[in-house]
């Protein structure tokens, strides 16, 4: 691709001069994901910490945008949850698990192009953009909602069985108590008769 068929907007919203070195600065990220994994591990990230890691690498690389991602939710404050969006010294910042880094890029995209339009010449309906915003943003917190009570589901189903299991064993000495009751009961008929 020459520079004429590039699209300079594209440029920008990655923050870097070449979508080569775009691609070349995922795979360092992707390399380093071991690692940070292993600190994840150690310690959930919030707020301060990923902003502070965020303000390093977006300084290192030269961006305007910034998305950090957790493999899981564990990886991640309670602060933080699935999905925060927050600012740092460089720009935004959204702080995410694995399973919505899609979106996160998508959203990164819209709006630092909605920015960008904002900022030429571009006629804008910002009313309408803000309100559509709101709703993906009102319709994330509800699906994080959803995803959460699925999960606590999940625990419940997962200790089920041994409620069950516990429950069965308190029935049959509960039997087993009014069978012992009702012999006693019985010798004591036998020995008065």
């Amino acid at each position: 691709m020459n520079n004429d068929q590039r699209d300079s907007k594209s440029d920008a919203l990655l923050g870097c001069n070449e979508i080569g070195g775009a691609v070349s600065r995922l795979r360092e990220l992707l390399r380093n994901a071991e690692s940070y994994r292993k600190q994840a591990l150690v310690q959930a990230f919030g707020r301060v910490l990923i902003n502070k890691k965020m303000t390093d690498a977006l300084s290192r690389w030269k961006g305007n945008y910034g998305i950090y991602v957790s493999k899981t939710r564990n990886g991640l404050a309670q602060e933080i949850g699935d999905w925060c969006e927050f600012g740092c010294e460089y720009g935004p910042v959204v702080a995410c698990t694995a399973k919505h880094l899609k979106t996160a890029l998508r959203f990164a995209l819209v709006e630092t192009r909605l920015r960008a339009a904002a900022e030429g010449d571009h006629e804008i309906d910002t009313h309408t953009v803000a309100a559509e915003l709101g709703r993906f943003r009102d319709s994330l917190n509800h699906l994080m909602r959803i995803k959460r009570k699925v999960g606590d589901i999940r625990q419940i189903m997962d200790i089920l069985p041994a409620i069950e299991t516990e429950a069965d064993q308190m029935r049959n000495e509960m039997q087993d108590s009014l069978g012992k009751v009702e012999g006693l009961l019985h010798e004591i008929n036998r020995s008065n008769s």
